[in-house]
């Protein structure tokens, strides 16, 4: 049974930069009836000064992991949290504002909601990584269930260091390092896509209440977990086929017959293809160009399976030139 309001889960392995300043700022955003649980995940010892003088503060205890790697450590952290709603921070990003209390507010204000997000600020050199500046920026335009919901097979919808979520949930599912098949999955998109495909809802505040801080030593920029072979797996065993409707693919050529391998995997095969240039295919399947595409909507689901930035401008500007609506005729994957 829960005894206080909410966990704050803090794995703790490399040492960053930005170690001390995120814990002091963690620490400053506790209310009472909060807790900040602290996993040692065989954390390196330059982090032990910075953990000691944490754990000064009556709000604070440690837990060691039961075993190696992020996953293992979140379960850990999982297993001893007492809070109705579990939060999660990482030790190389910054809270900012009164972060845990607004989150713990919109919660109980809102029950229909089971897990609730904030904007974030970028955290490092625009000029040096525009994609992931890029990235932030797109999930912070994500501020409705029904825009995260249309792109979960595109990217992760929320920050996972952001979110706050019921203690409940974790009934549904949890985090995990591999699927039903055994390949290697990032444990925050699978488990959105697992949430929302059992109908949780998510929000995102209009507040900015995390700095995301990116630099060289961040786990997503160097774990296997987070490759895009691993996300697409996610996304293939999520995705849900419409029933009565057949499913095309938007893209064409080497790059996207990569990207349905997981789907072919589980016995899924397209109807069609949507590429500039039609071509005959050994399969007979068929190809068709922008100027056909008409005839898929509302008939068809078309999967968007190119990654190039410029390319997806064309094809978004297409699409809404064509009056096709995403969610229902097509989706963005990742």
């Amino acid at each position: 049974m829960p005894t206080c309001s909410v966990s704050v889960i803090v794995p703790i392995q490399a040492y960053t930069p930005f170690l001390e300043e995120s814990l002091k700022g963690t620490i400053s955003c506790l209310h009472t009836g909060m807790e900040l649980v602290l996993v040692d995940e065989r954390m390196d010892p330059r982090c032990q000064p910075f953990v000691n003088e944490a754990l000064t503060h009556p709000q604070v205890r440690m837990v060691k992991a039961r075993g190696a790697g992020l996953v293992n450590g979140l379960l850990t952290g999982l297993a001893a949290a007492r809070g109705t709603y579990i939060a999660r921070m990482d030790a190389d990003d910054f809270c900012l504002g009164d972060r845990f209390a607004v989150q713990q507010q919109y919660l109980d204000a809102n029950p229909e909601v089971g897990l609730v997000s904030c904007r974030v600020r970028y955290g490092g050199d625009p000029g040096k990584n525009p994609g992931f500046a890029r990235f932030v920026s797109q999930v912070n335009d994500l501020d409705t269930h029904e825009k995260m919901e249309s792109k979960r097979y595109a990217e992760a919808v929320v920050i996972h260091p952001s979110v706050m979520f019921r203690r409940e949930l974790l009934n549904m599912a949890s985090y995990r390092e591999r699927n039903e098949m055994g390949h290697a999955v990032p444990e925050d998109f699978d488990l959105w896509l697992r949430w929302m495909h059992q109908g949780v809802r998510f929000a995102k505040l209009e507040e900015c209440l995390l700095v995301w801080n990116d630099w060289e030593g961040r786990l997503s920029r160097s774990h296997p977990a987070y490759a895009k072979r691993a996300f697409r797996e996610a996304a293939a065993e999520a995705f849900v086929s419409p029933e009565g409707r057949p499913i095309w693919i938007c893209g064409y050529g080497r790059t996207v017959e990569r990207r349905l391998v997981p789907f072919r995997r589980r016995g899924w095969k397209p109807a069609g293809y949507l590429a500039l240039i039609p071509e005959l295919r050994k399969d007979t399947l068929p190809v068709i160009t922008p100027a056909e595409a008409g005839q898929l909507r509302g008939k068809a689901l078309l999967l968007v399976m190119v990654g190039n930035v410029k390319g997806k401008r064309w094809i978004q500007n297409f699409l809404d030139a064509e009056s096709f609506t995403e969610g229902q005729d097509y989706l963005w994957m990742v």
